[in-house]
């Protein structure tokens, strides 16, 4: 009964470990969510739809085939009575005017080249909001860990603060506001907890998992340095960026619906071929011999001004109006780029600022401070500000190495492409402060 109990326990072990040891890494993770997030599958759909249009746009129609009964008596269907008399097989074939075909070819072509631009901005678009998503979740992470952090030395504060009192060398309105802030530490890693939360929530959105499933951070956040200039950025977004690959590809799409409207103004051919099979009858001249026939046809495009003219006007107006989205589009890539390396530098600043001055200094301060409120010289309040002060500096110069993590992942949205090796990518070793 033991041996079927402990097999049992290392089977649902071995089962249960794969789904618990599923890697969290953010490498994994923007993997996972190219391959699942819905709204690509939904673009890879379209493009699939589109390769299967310019297959068939571009082939001629089919050719017709009638079979007639010609002119026979109602009396005895006969075909022997009259020359008139006979079975006839006739095929017909409608011919666009040349380079018609080839041009509605090139015009699903160039759709399907447009969705494919959509997608690679989607694709870039998905990993800016995975990294985003993923750098929530390590800030509230770390905030949690600072505020648990607040909590023990607050606590640790209370009872020093508690034994001096029962002394005689403490008030007790220290204990009490000992007690206030161990509090509020409470309500704020609630707030955290709660942010963390939501931050799962939509990174599982977007990794295409349940809701509720759980995730860790592993991955370490580094202040990268990007050395790449403002021109370099606007070169490398003209040759990745999917919006403007999806634009010039509308452009192509519609000066070939130019191409097809211009074509079809002119007139297409229909060909007629005819069979007839007859017997011989009085009368007839060729004593029953079969006939054949062949003819052409030519439709008159006498609306032309008002149909295919005005449709290829329509489609020159399109390319003058995606022109001015491409313009508008490459001004927007062009003020981002500029917008974020200034949020860029500003926030490495300030992480540089916060660990490499601010936070040793309130660490000094709150280490003397310690030893004047053992030694009776400053009030509790001086203590308790200065414990506080620290860990929030902490918490700031994560929250600005955070920040810089994240513009970095907008700015490779923004020019389609990842920056990794299109620079050295060096970071900042700063220490977090370590504990006093």
């Amino acid at each position: 009964m033991f041996r079927s109990i402990l097999y049992f326990s290392v089977a649902v072990f071995l089962w249960v470990l794969p789904v618990v040891a599923q890697s969290t890494d953010l490498d994994d993770l923007v993997q996972e969510a190219l391959e699942a997030n819905p709204s690509l599958a939904v673009i890879e759909s379209r493009i699939e739809a589109y390769q299967y249009r310019s297959s068939y746009v571009s082939a001629p129609s089919d050719p017709m085939v009638r079979f007639d009964l010609l002119n026979v008596p109602l009396g005895s269907f006969g075909r022997d009575r009259t020359p008139m008399s006979g079975n006839q097989i006739a095929l017909q074939q409608s011919l666009p005017f040349p380079g018609s075909l080839k041009a509605e070819g090139i015009v699903a072509l160039e759709a399907a080249k447009a969705a494919e631009g959509r997608l690679a901005y989607e694709r870039a678009r998905i990993t800016s909001l995975v990294k985003i998503a993923y750098y929530d979740l390590s800030f509230f992470d770390q905030a949690i860990r600072i505020t648990r952090e607040n909590q023990e030395l607050t606590r640790a504060i209370m009872e020093r603060t508690l034994t001096r009192y029962e002394v005689g060398l403490g008030g007790q309105h220290d204990v009490l506001r000992a007690r206030v802030a161990l509090t509020m530490l409470t309500n704020r890693l609630t707030g955290f907890r709660t942010s963390r939360r939501m931050a799962e929530v939509r990174l599982n959105g977007l990794l295409g998992r349940a809701p509720d499933s759980v995730l860790e951070t592993r991955t370490q956040i580094h202040v990268h340095q990007v050395d790449i200039s403002t021109s370099q950025l606007l070169k490398v977004s003209v040759d990745n960026s999917g919006s403007l690959e999806e634009l010039e590809h509308l452009t192509l799409e519609w000066r070939a619906r130019e191409q097809v409207a211009q074509k079809s103004a002119f007139p297409s051919v229909t060909i007629n071929l005819s069979y007839r099979q007859r017997s011989s009858a009085p009368g007839d001249p060729v004593n029953g011999e079969d006939f054949f026939s062949a003819g052409f046809g030519l439709n008159i495009p006498v609306f032309r001004g008002r149909k295919q003219l005005a449709q290829a006007s329509e489609a020159r107006a399109h390319v003058r109006w995606i022109a001015a989205r491409q313009e508008e589009a490459r001004q927007k890539i062009a003020t981002e780029i500029l917008r974020i390396q200034a949020e860029m530098d500003l926030h490495k600043s300030e992480h540089e600022l916060f660990s490499r001055e601010i936070l040793p200094q309130t660490k000094q301060v709150l280490l003397s401070l310690r030893s004047a409120y053992e030694a009776n010289l400053v009030e509790f309040s001086s203590l308790l500000n200065a414990q506080s002060t620290w860990l929030d500096a902490k918490l700031m110069s994560f929250h600005h190495r955070v920040l810089h993590a994240k513009l970095l992942a907008e700015l490779e949205a923004v020019v389609g492409t990842n920056l990794q090796g299109l620079s050295d990518h060096k970071h900042t070793g700063i220490s977090d402060g370590g504990k006093p």
